[in-house]
This record gives C-alpha cells, structure tokens and sequence, in this order.
C-alpha cells in the first residue's frame, strides 16, 4: 500500500472539512455521537477554534484515497499533569485490517510525547480533555465504548490501560413527572458568566447553566450543571442537552434535594422543547446511577478511559 500521513492545511486544500466529514460520519455508524455531520460543521468547530493546530490533525491516504485521521492535542495547567489525548481515531470501514489504526496512533503517540506530555489518554476521559476544547462532541466522550473492542485491543498494545469505567445515560425528558417545589424552597437559575473553571474551559464554546435549589436561608441544597450544545448537530433533529456536575452538600444528602432540583430542571426543559438529555456517571458510582435511574435515565453504553503514563 501506498500509505500517505500529513497534517491537515487547509489552504493547500480546501476541500478538507468535506473530506473529513465523511470519514467521521462512515468510520461511527452505530456508536453513540453526533450525527451526521457536514463539512461545514466541521469546520467551524476545528478551524474555527483559536486553540486548533494543524500539524495536530492528521489525515491518512492510501494511494491517494482518504481513509483514515487522527485529531490529538496536548494540555498543560488546570492542576494536572501535562496531558496529551488521542481525541478521534477514524479508519474508514472499506481500509480496516490492514494496520492503519496502529499507523496513525503510532503517529499521534510520538507526536504527543514530543510535545512533552506525561500523561497519556485516549477518548478524553475526565479530566484529561484538552479534546472538548477542539473537537466535535465533547460533551460526550469519557474514553472508549465498551463494545470497541478493536481499539480497546489497539490501545493495550501501545501500553494504554482500562481506568475509570462509566455509564453514558439518556432520558426523554416528556417522560418526568411533574414536580412541585415545597414551601421555602426556591430555584435559582443562572448562566455562567465567570467563566474560570475546568468545566467552562471544557465547554466554552457552548452556554453553561447552574441550576440551583435553596432553602429560605439561601443555603445550597443541591446543583447541577447543564449546557445547551447550540450549533454543533441536530441530533436527527432533536435538541440534546447534556448534564453535569450534579451535587448535594454534604449534610443535605439522602434527602431527595438531588431528585427534586433535577426533576424540577428537566420539567422546565420541557417547556423550552428540549427533546433528550445526556449524562455520564462513573459505574461504581451507585448511588448517583440509581438517582438517575429513578428520573427515568437509560444506560445507552458503557465507555472505559484508557490511559498510560509517560
């Protein structure tokens, strides 16, 4: 095979978004993400965004014939170590079995620990995900799916190890019941304009809203954080949001604050014509899975963040 491996310029080709768009779209047929997507998507959200370079997403050519990427990029700050993440992997399905996955993450790997990465990780698994800030469905990747079991394979063969496993969970929000806050509670509903933390680096390119429930003394009973992902698919149409950062105080847990604030949150979307919600949690993390559960949440896949350090 005649096998070609270059950074992708736009300039010398235009056509670029197109092409890439394609090879997303074939290679992920039947795993959970966005789409489809177009080209232009798919330029506005790479070579769009301020953080995007080149030499970091590279296309594979066999005789001339598009057939593969691979997107990287590599992190420093936010009070973890320097991190480089293998953010996509696509083989198109007509150029699998011939080693063009072990060539292009051979690729990213030794680009990555060039830049002097010292943790590395494959899908953008929580924390380590410089991937939200440049790449296309950032609000739901945590790691491989479970059912991959070809780049599970793939990873361990470069020194990639299982971590942290999790459940991605969605729920139709038409689905909830109704629920009526108690006397001396009330909502507050913001959205984030401090935008400093890891999650708003994360997520910047779309809005982040707290919802919050307190009682008449103003404490905290218990928030979350929600994001409306504007722009980036119509997900067959429909309008998904995805949820995070769900958390109750302490002294206010096993109290029902937690299902209160979410069910009020997603009776209000409702009404604003939200037709899914997205969330993942941590498999071990059983009384947040049987929260979740209980709202009416499925378990839609299972994802592992594989990693290794350098």
């Amino acid at each position: 095979m005649n096998i070609k491996l270059s950074p992708c310029n736009r300039r010398q080709r235009p056509q670029l978004p197109a092409i890439l768009a394609d090879l997303w779209n074939r290679s992920y047929v039947g795993a959970h993400g966005f789409f489809p997507l177009n080209g232009n998507v798919f330029e506005q959200a790479i070579w769009g965004n301020p953080r995007f370079r080149e030499e970091n997403l590279l296309l594979l050519e066999v005789s001339g014939v598009p057939a593969g990427f691979v997107h990287c990029d590599y992190l420093t700050g936010f009070n973890f170590p320097a991190t480089g993440v293998v953010e996509a992997l696509a083989v198109a399905p007509e150029f699998r079995r011939k080693g063009l996955g072990r060539t292009l993450l051979e690729a990213a790997v030794a680009r990555l620990k060039r830049q002097g990465a010292r943790v590395l990780d494959f899908g953008g698994s929580w924390p380590y995900t410089p991937f939200y800030s440049t790449l296309i469905d950032g609000s739901e990747r945590s790691g491989i799916f479970a059912n991959n079991l070809a780049a599970l394979a793939l990873c361990e063969k470069f020194g990639f190890r299982p971590e942290e496993k999790s459940f991605v969970m969605r729920l139709n929000p038409a689905l909830v019941t109704k629920f009526t806050l108690p006397p001396g509670c009330y909502i507050s509903r913001k959205e984030r304009i401090n935008r400093d933390s890891w999650l708003d680096f994360a997520f910047r390119r779309w809005r982040l809203f707290d919802h919050t429930l307190l009682n008449d003394r103003g404490e905290v009973l218990s928030r979350a954080i929600y994001t409306r992902m504007d722009g980036v698919s119509n997900l067959h149409g429909k309008e998904l949001r995805a949820v995070f950062s769900v958390n109750t105080p302490e002294r206010f847990r096993r109290q029902g604050w937690a299902l209160l604030n979410l069910g009020i949150m997603i009776n209000i979307m409702i009404t604003e014509g939200v037709d899914e919600l997205e969330l993942h949690v941590y498999t071990d993390n059983t009384p947040a899975v049987n929260l979740y559960k209980s709202l009416g949440f499925q378990e839609i896949a299972q994802t592992t963040a594989m990693r290794q350090r350098v």
